[in-house]
């Protein structure tokens, strides 16, 4: 199989997986598929992808999203030709034990009149590398790795399977379980915000997030009392009332005497709160903190970072949460870019440089790729973006 021909088997995989699950006959959309050019195919790719994060947003209809998907699929077909390049021969077959569903229903044809799906590159751009973040880890898993997958079984909860997950998600799991505070220390990108939402989906609870900073007050964390009288709750109240994961999120970036106050609440699991009311911790409540240090201050690369009091870091359990490059290969929807990016990665690190290279360029990188944009460009704008050119070529050349 050519690269041409490899590039976009992937491609009209990747649409296939992004197409509804009640989408009549998938297997002769794939046929049709075959038929089109790679570079409209990585069109029709990054427009159902954005299409699908709009829907998602803005809570259509089923029915609305089937209309828009069928819009696109329709509008690449228009560029069909024979031409393209055709399935080999070795494309997997379903098995006998997998019989293939007879059906004489097609999608549906658009309407005369109708506007066909369009793709907006710039709407795109701006959609991957903010918005539909999450979207894009939570929702891909082309690039043919093995599922990194784990199942858990807590007491007195049904078992949870977990998709995507961390190679050490389960170490997590049994130190949240003793209910002590936990710090995940690691890279930027390397998934510790993921993990967090992942630990509550395992123990079925609420998933509270809060990210600091110098500037935060007590205030943020433990509400207040305004004019009138009325308590005016903080993210730590909150999540210990009721119970939940509390990812405090950048801890090493937060004004050390904010996280002081909060030190007991985190180890002993009570604390008394502006309106008066002592709260005992719900049985529930989970604090993770997540940091790119260990809190002894600013390093060479993570200059932002400030130095925690030593009472506040004897609290907690560390858990080196470094990138998980299996994983990476998982969410991210193009191998070869993925490997390409860990290798960039790798060379940076072999020549002591102040890059950060993380999963998320492997992502945005390849979901560029896949709307059509110069793999060149890709380069510059998601991996090498204010790099002197000294260095861009001192790691080119270590690859």
């Amino acid at each position: 199989m050519s690269k041409n021909e490899h590039d976009q088997s992937w491609v009209i995989d990747a649409i296939c997986a992004n197409i509804p699950t009640d989408w009549p006959d998938i297997d002769e959309t794939k046929r049709q598929l075959a038929r089109v050019p790679l570079a409209q195919l990585r069109k029709t790719l990054a427009s159902i992808q954005t299409t699908a994060a709009w829907h998602g947003e803005e809570e259509t209809s089923h029915e609305e999203y089937i209309e828009d998907v069928n819009d696109i699929i329709d509008d690449a077909m228009q560029h069909a030709t024979d031409d393209a390049p055709q399935p080999s021969d070795d494309t997997p077959q379903p098995s006998e034990e997998e019989p293939v569903t007879d059906t004489d229903t097609t999608p549906a044809a658009v309407s005369p009149g109708e506007t066909p799906g369009h793709f907006d590159l710039t709407r795109y751009i701006i959609d991957t590398a903010t918005a539909n973040r999450e979207t894009i880890l939570d929702g891909l898993d082309l690039s043919g790795s093995k599922t990194v997958t784990h199942t858990f079984q807590i007491p007195d909860i049904p078992p949870v399977s977990i998709d995507k997950a961390h190679a050490k998600l389960p170490l997590l799991v049994k130190s949240a379980g003793l209910r002590r505070p936990v710090m995940l220390v690691g890279p930027a990108g390397s998934g510790k915000t993921t993990a967090g939402r992942q630990l509550a989906e395992v123990y079925g609870v609420e998933f509270y997030a809060n990210s600091n900073s110098p500037m935060d007050t007590r205030t943020l964390a433990f509400g207040y009392m305004d004019a009138n009288g009325e308590y005016h709750p903080g993210y730590l109240y909150t999540a210990m009332k009721n119970g939940g994961v509390l990812l405090d999120d950048e801890v090493d970036a937060s004004n050390p005497a904010v996280m002081v106050s909060k030190n007991a609440a985190i180890e002993n699991r009570f604390a008394v709160f502006p309106n008066g009311e002592r709260v005992e911790a719900h049985e529930d409540f989970i604090y993770i903190g997540s940091a790119n240090t260990y809190g002894r201050g600013a390093d060479r690369q993570y200059v932002g970072r400030t130095q925690l009091d030593a009472a506040t870091l004897n609290r907690f359990v560390f858990i080196e949460w470094d990138y998980d490059e299996d994983l990476e290969l998982q969410v991210s929807i193009n191998e070869d870019w993925t490997r390409w990016v860990q290798s960039v990665r790798h060379a940076v690190a072999e020549h002591k440089m102040r890059y950060v290279v993380s999963p998320r360029q492997s992502i945005v990188g390849g979901e560029l790729l896949a709307a059509g944009v110069p793999e060149e460009d890709v380069r510059a704008m998601t991996v090498f973006p204010g790099w002197p050119q000294d260095d861009i070529d001192k790691v080119l050349r270590s690859l």
